[in-house]
């Protein structure tokens, strides 16, 4: 069984990590979110260094961040990847890493129904509170289980699709993805980038506005306080 893909950009395109020779023309900021052992951090290094996770080697993770470099062959991005602890007594750390976010990763695992609810009932609500606005990729991680789990221990596709249409028109992409097998795992961060891309692509440059011009001074009908034969007073 696949992994499913319910939502993309229009606009995707590839992007290629690369090395430090290449210079970046903007840092794009990413929050990865979800709950504590839904498989943040084992994307995230699949992603940054090809590295396969394993569900049971579970470390919880207090904060990291990862930074890489990706190319689409005309645009250069710098990505600031940022964990994060899925334990709510870590709110405290979580909050001071919205600030500035460009793209949030919200993460959810496909074996677990209230990892999925908890997107909407505490995720989505804590983000947004500091930044309403910011795109959002969902993620169904550990898709790969879909292979060893019955039906009736995995999420829903029509459960998934609700929580999408909840979160509303901030969910810029929505996909699965697993960090055992990679499957998806580089399309999340292509949609992250892409989803920047389009975003500056559609700010216009503001104009530079011509200086003013000094009214022209009419020398012939300057009038002087010698040609009234006497002088101006103000008062």
């Amino acid at each position: 069984m696949s992994a499913s893909v319910y939502k993309l950009p229009s606009s995707l395109e590839s992007f290629t990590q690369v090395d430090n020779s290449h210079t970046p023309s903007k840092e794009i900021k990413i929050v990865v979110i979800g709950d504590s052992g839904c498989g943040k951090t084992s994307l995230l290094i699949n992603y940054k260094d090809g590295k396969p996770a394993n569900h049971k080697d579970y470390i919880p993770t207090i904060f990291e961040t990862y930074n890489c470099l990706i190319s689409n062959g005309s645009s250069t991005f710098k990505l600031s990847l940022h964990d994060t602890a899925g334990q709510e007594d870590f709110e405290g750390l979580r909050t001071p890493i919205y600030s500035d976010v460009d793209v949030v990763v919200a993460c959810y695992s496909v074996d677990s129904q209230p990892s999925l609810s908890n997107i909407i009932e505490t995720w989505i609500p804590e983000v947004q509170n500091y930044q309403p606005d910011v795109p959002i990729i969902l993620v169904g991680t550990k898709c790969d289980l879909k292979n060893q789990l019955s039906h009736d221990q995995l999420v829903t596709e029509q459960e998934e699709l609700e929580i999408s249409s909840q979160v509303g028109h901030t969910v810029m992409g929505h996909l699965q993805a697993s960090a055992i097998t990679g499957e998806n795992v580089k399309k999340v961060f292509d949609v992250c980038a892409s989803v920047m891309a389009e975003k500056l692509s559609n700010v216009a440059p503001v104009a530079a506005q011509p200086a003013a011009s000094k009214p022209a001074v009419n020398k012939s009908s300057k009038t002087t306080s010698e040609d009234k034969g006497g002088c101006c007073v103000i008062v």
